[in-house]
């Protein structure tokens, strides 16, 4: 069983890493630009497989890739 599948998605996580912190800086900066007292930014970015082995056999069962965003901007003590 080749280990290529783990390896693409270790890429891809690590630039959905990147493109998720850019993002959140990006936002932050706006926030406080238009006045924002403070802001609070969650971002999350997951892939999921399952793989089970049954007689003597491979099968890919579920394969999920999600994403979430939550962004809470604070002014004048108000959300």
């Amino acid at each position: 069983m080749s280990d290529q599948p783990v390896t693409s998605a270790l890429a891809t996580l690590t630039h959905k890493e990147l493109e998720l912190k850019t993002m959140i800086q990006r936002t932050i900066a706006k926030a406080k630009q238009l006045g924002a007292d403070e802001v609070f930014i969650s971002a999350s970015y997951g892939i999921q497989s399952k793989i089970a082995f049954e007689k003597g056999d491979y099968n890919l069962a579920t394969r999920h890739e999600g994403e979430g965003l939550t962004i809470t901007v604070h002014k004048n003590k108000s959300c």
